[in-house]
């Protein structure tokens, strides 16, 4: 079955005695012959197409006569098949716009979000930041979600999309923050962020939960970055006209351990730790506490 040849119509189907040849030459004999061929369409089917059936000794003369009966020809709909060996193909990565808005110390939420790796926040101004909330948008397989250590709370619970993360109205710095994606496409994903900290400036990125800020030290977030890029793909430390300094993301400080030593540094001075030395003079022993000094009897 073919379409026209001078309008470039393709040849769909060419039965052969040899299927290597393909020559759509079959040998006829006195007996009773089925010839049975299937094929698919590949191009948009053509009703002027048409099946076209030649008898004919190849190269001579017709000596023979055949009666030709035509039986159940038919079209159906069919999937496009599946190759043996597919070719594998890139997954399609849909780009995505991630966006972000800072409470800030005076001046409240931003007037607009910021995007796609913008400053949200101020440097400079010695503002803090004290709320967050980020979302994302393009790929409806993909989420995100963030926490905040925030000031006299700690690491608070996550948020996701859109959700405050911080607090308003208390006059509580944020210290730090982590941000992750979700959703069955997160793996497709990079999420890269950096915060401007209080004393630091701008630090160096973190990326997929990891901590960036500081916690412990009592130093407040004014700014931050976030960006959304294909898996594999990296973020310039030039960005958005913001070059980091060569900070870690996450200055840390542990306060419980810091308390500990704190208990037993006083325990040490108030009750263990006793000076002794040797008067020169006197070539006896004496015995200085913290609080008073006492001479020891002959």
């Amino acid at each position: 079955m073919q379409g026209g040849a001078a309008l470039g119509w393709p040849v769909y189907s060419e039965h052969s005695d040899d299927q290597d040849a393909n020559d759509g030459i079959v040998t006829l004999t006195s007996e009773y012959q089925k010839f049975t061929e299937e094929f698919i369409m590949t191009e948009e089917t053509d009703a002027q197409a048409f099946l076209s059936i030649c008898l004919g000794n190849v190269g001579g003369q017709i000596t023979d006569q055949h009666r030709i009966v035509i039986d159940n020809i038919s079209l159906v709909e069919a999937e496009n098949p599946t190759p043996e060996n597919p070719t594998p193909q890139n997954p399609i990565v849909k780009p995505v716009t991630v966006s972000y808005s800072t409470h800030i110390q005076s001046y409240g939420w931003n007037k607009s979000a910021a995007k796609n790796g913008a400053v949200a926040g101020t440097t400079g101004k010695a503002k803090r930041l004290e709320a967050i909330k980020i979302s994302v948008e393009g790929n409806e397989d993909l989420g995100i979600q963030y926490t905040t250590h925030c000031q006299g709370y700690g690491w608070l619970n996550w948020s996701s999309n859109g959700e405050i993360s911080g607090t308003t109205g208390e006059a509580k710095r944020l210290e730090a923050i982590k941000i992750q994606l979700t959703g069955a496409d997160r793996d497709k994903y990079d999420v890269y962020y950096r915060v401007h900290a209080q004393g630091y400036g701008w630090m160096n990125w973190a990326k997929n939960g990891e901590a960036a800020g500081t916690a412990g030290l009592a130093k407040r977030l004014e700014a931050i970055q976030v960006v959304v890029v294909k898996k594999g793909e990296s973020v310039p430390d030039k960005f958005e006209g913001v070059t980091a300094s060569e900070k870690k993301a996450i200055w840390q400080v542990q306060l419980q351990q810091l308390q500990q030593l704190k208990a037993q540094i006083g325990h040490m001075f108030s009750i263990v730790h006793i000076f002794r030395h040797m008067d020169g003079r006197t070539g006896r022993m004496t015995e200085i506490f913290p609080e008073q000094q006492v001479k020891q009897s002959d």
